[in-house]
């Protein structure tokens, strides 16, 4: 998935072929919630990567910044529905785990794209 969305973002032809008809909204969010529900290195790298290109599409942008990771629908003390967006996952989860922090290269990969999410996310 991950290279069809290179190949789409750099193709020439982007009436055939580019991300918004490689990606679509049901594919985007089985890979966020794939990455929630496994947050390993493999999965986090190919996902930061897709997510890269997901970001240049108005309507993938806008799910990403707004979709429930949660499939449980959990209540939190106050009786509202707490809600995991994809942002909120990698500044909770990811950015503390120690294989991601070991690699230098990959933790600041995960905080730029945390931050243009949260930047995107608070202007929706």
């Amino acid at each position: 998935m991950s290279v069809l969305c290179d190949c789409a973002a750099i193709s020439t032809n982007s009436t055939t072929f580019s991300v918004e008809k490689t990606l679509s909204k049901k594919l985007l969010t089985l890979v966020l919630k794939v990455v929630y529900k496994t947050p390993e290195i493999e999965y986090l790298h190919y996902a930061l990567q897709i997510i890269n290109h997901a970001l240049k599409v108005h309507d993938l942008r806008r799910l990403i910044c707004s979709e429930n990771l949660r499939s449980d629908n959990a209540v939190g003390e106050d009786g509202e529905v707490l809600v995991v967006t994809y942002h909120t996952f990698l500044k909770s989860t990811v950015e503390k785990q120690a294989e991601v922090i070991s690699i230098d290269k990959l933790s600041k990969k995960v905080i730029r794209q945390r931050r243009e999410i949260e930047s995107w996310a608070s202007a929706v």
